[in-house]
């Protein structure tokens, strides 16, 4: 095992509470029991391969939607979802896909499989297991229904490592209009997407402030990428440091019409005294003069119509009851950010609810549960980026000739997280055999792996961008 230095003094993470002071703390006296709590098994397996993940219908690739489970429901109604939405009815029809069911007591081991005849089978979740639409098999396609108070997102997370997986936490005309574009493919909904148009917006406090290095190690790779794509160049617009504010981001939204929209900022999370205000703002995107914009305010200057959303900010996927890293750290103002995050409960952020339901919706938004950290940003020797998976995720699949779905953009991305638990069990191992580091090096593996884990798809996993020059 190699020798890992010194761990920094102190941690910061990309929430915005009101008080710069609350986004930076100290690890606990003593790490060691938070650094050595072993992975679950399911944590430490690899994302499978798989075979054509574009070719969704596919009798050995297929599509299941995961709700959760109708006990004093028949399993042939569960199967024809009775009593569901009728958007569901259609998506379902429209994926030629299998209907699953989840209930505490599958934990995160298998789902319940529904069959017509009114049998069910018990699938196991795993990259070992069978795939497909097979009525033992696991989908490499599988979109949750509703929010994580009815399907955890620890359940979201352990799926992500051996499927394509997305949530979908709306109701009413919101789920009608995602519905109805998914199934249309976005045609018929006005003005159609040019593809190329590309939208960073990355803020940049600098100094040793987090957003200096996000727009460094996300935001700036990733318009390399773009600007230096032949079909996209000087379509890929950006707005960093002094220029990104809300204006701006609403003004470029509305008049390049993106079909790929990347922010690097902090996540709101305060203020800490005010649960109603913290679940009605959680994860806005901080601007540079410390605002926020109301989703709203967003859509009334601009309609997603089809683009993909990536937000690199604390809590912009949504919040967990309590936080994994709460033990971490020192009492400080940072632990008790963690405390109050964690005592909304379970909920889905506000912005990517209020884009999947607009009139013209998101293809997709992809972002966090948690905060993230600096340490996560950078490798071991504080030198070299880690985060080559996001941009590999957002410009090589999204926008290869064949566009690849974003469930199976970022198939990359999720095998880091079991290749890190794996590292952690590796240095539990060299803990009990007295290894320099060993103990640090299980610190910086868990805290790696479950940053990355809570990175989570909203919105139907198979959806992907047209290709470009293509208009859809």
């Amino acid at each position: 095992m190699p020798v890992v230095p010194n761990l920094p003094a102190s941690v910061t993470i990309n929430a915005w509470t009101g008080e710069a002071a609350d986004s930076t703390g100290a690890l606990a006296a003593v790490t060691k029991p938070w650094a050595t709590v072993p992975a679950p098994k399911s944590m430490m397996v690899l994302a499978a391969e798989i075979p054509d993940m574009r070719d969704w219908a596919h009798d050995k690739v297929g599509w299941g939607l995961v709700m959760e489970h109708r006990q004093n429901v028949s399993v042939a109604d569960n199967c024809a979802l009775a009593g569901m939405p009728e958007a569901i009815k259609e998506l379902r029809k429209f994926r030629q896909g299998v209907v699953l069911g989840w209930s505490p007591e599958c934990g995160t081991k298998n789902l319940i499989r529904y069959l017509e005849d009114g049998t069910t089978k018990n699938v196991k979740i795993g990259s070992d297991v069978k795939r497909g639409k097979a009525p033992d098999a696991l989908p490499h396609y599988l979109l949750i229904l509703g929010g994580p108070a009815k399907i955890p997102w620890k359940v979201q997370y352990t799926l992500n490592l051996c499927a394509a997986v997305g949530r979908l936490d709306l109701d009413g005309a919101g789920l009608e209009n995602y519905v109805a574009a998914v199934v249309s493919n976005w045609t018929g909904t006005g003005t159609p997407l040019e593809v190329a148009n590309c939208l960073l917006w990355s803020v940049n406090r600098g100094g040793t402030d987090i957003t200096a290095l996000m727009q460094t190690t996300v935001a700036g790779p990733v318009l390399e990428a773009l600007q230096g794509d032949d079909d996209i160049g000087a379509k890929a617009r950006f707005r960093f440091g002094e220029d990104a504010t809300h204006a701006e981001l609403k003004k470029m939204l509305s008049t390049n019409k993106p079909g790929l929209v990347v922010t690097t900022s902090h996540g709101r999370t305060g203020p800490l005294g005010d649960q109603a205000a913290m679940r009605r703002d959680l994860g806005l995107p901080v601007d540079r003069d410390n605002m926020i914009c109301a989703p709203s305010d967003l859509l009334d200057a601009w309609e997603p119509n089809g683009a993909i959303w990536y937000a690199h900010a604390c809590c912009s996927a949504g919040c967990d009851t309590g936080s994994v890293f709460a033990d971490l750290f020192k009492p400080t103002a940072l632990s008790k950010t963690l405390e109050r995050i964690g005592e909304l409960g379970a909920q889905s952020a506000p912005l990517p609810v209020a884009l999947l339901g607009a009139r013209k919706p998101l293809r997709a938004f992809i972002g966090h549960v948690e905060p993230t950290f600096d340490w996560t940003l950078i490798s071991d020797d504080m030198a070299q980026p880690l985060t080559s998976s996001i941009k590999y995720a957002l410009y090589d699949n999204l926008f290869e000739k064949n566009p690849m779905t974003v469930g199976g953009a970022f198939d990359s991305y999720y095998r880091q997280v079991g290749s890190l638990f794996n590292e952690q069990d590796m240095a539990l191992a060299g803990l009990q055999r007295f290894v320099p580091g060993a103990e640090q090096a299980a610190l910086r593996a868990r805290l790696g792996a479950l940053d990355r884990r809570s990175l989570v798809i909203h919105g139907d996993p198979a959806v992907a961008l047209p290709a470009l020059g293509v208009q859809q």
